[in-house]
């Protein structure tokens, strides 16, 4: 027999391998179009990652979305939405740290007089209709405000003297507490105003419901660093005596009608 017939292929060949080639367009084009490949390879890779980083930014967002919203509602009274105590507290501290030096930080205690009987008489509804319409007064002035509890809110500005530098200690002092005793007009006016459009809204009048029960109104108290309270306990305990003061005296600031 033809010693070619008998001849073995080799066992590159029998493995599927290609038989080595010398011609060298022959390997251009298979470098060529594994490079091409990779390229086409690095580009879905490419795009992929992007569209993952693209859900990572959108689900991260989301994430500090929440957080904020969280935080917001720790730091908020649920049914009023002015500050919580607690929250209060920290930023006065605040106040009184960064502004002791050069300004005055005055406190007010605010108390709703006869509201359980508010809510006994003329129903929850209309009770809830007060608290509100005393948070929304407080939360559209430039003060920090915030819910005690029950039926009770604390609020805290600072008075800024401008000629503080011009004026002795005593001419200090009685501009100070102009200022002060504007503060606290300032106050009473939230409070009527603001009670007066929410009642408006459902109907009534303050007169309807001091016709019911007369003792409704409100007491007030304040205290201020003017008076040499140093920090925001003081304060606020402070602000709390004086507002039991006017409730015990029966000197109570009511809206009117």
């Amino acid at each position: 027999m033809n010693s070619e017939i008998n001849k073995q292929p080799s066992s590159d060949f029998i493995e599927g391998q290609l038989p080595p080639t010398e011609d060298p367009g022959v390997t251009m084009g298979v470098e060529t179009f594994g490079a091409e490949w990779e390229i086409v390879r690095l580009q879905h890779e490419n795009f992929r990652l992007q569209e993952e980083n693209t859900q990572l930014r959108r689900e991260l967002d989301e994430t500090n979305a929440a957080l904020v919203a969280a935080e917001e509602r720790a730091d908020h009274d649920s049914k009023t939405n002015v500050l919580n105590f607690t929250a209060f507290m920290k930023l006065l501290e605040n106040e009184v740290d960064s502004h002791f030096a050069e300004d005055v930080v005055v406190v007010g205690f605010i108390d709703i007089n006869a509201f359980k009987e508010v809510n006994d008489k003329l129903g929850h509804l209309l009770g809830d209709s007060v608290l509100e319409a005393l948070a929304k007064g407080l939360r559209s002035s430039d003060h920090i405000a915030a819910r005690y509890g029950g039926d009770e809110f604390v609020i805290a500005g600072k008075l800024t003297n401008k000629d503080d530098k011009a004026q002795d200690p005593q001419t200090r002092k009685r501009t100070l507490n102009a200022s002060q005793r504007v503060f606290e007009n300032r106050v009473y006016q939230i409070i009527e105003s603001t009670l007066r459009e929410r009642l408006d809204e459902v109907g009534m009048t303050v007169a309807d419901i001091k016709n019911e029960i007369p003792d409704f109104g409100f007491a007030t108290g304040f205290a201020s660093t003017l008076d040499g309270y140093t920090n925001a306990v003081e304060l606020v305990e402070a602000a709390d005596s004086a507002m039991y003061k006017v409730k015990r005296a029966s000197k109570i600031k009511n809206p009117q009608t």
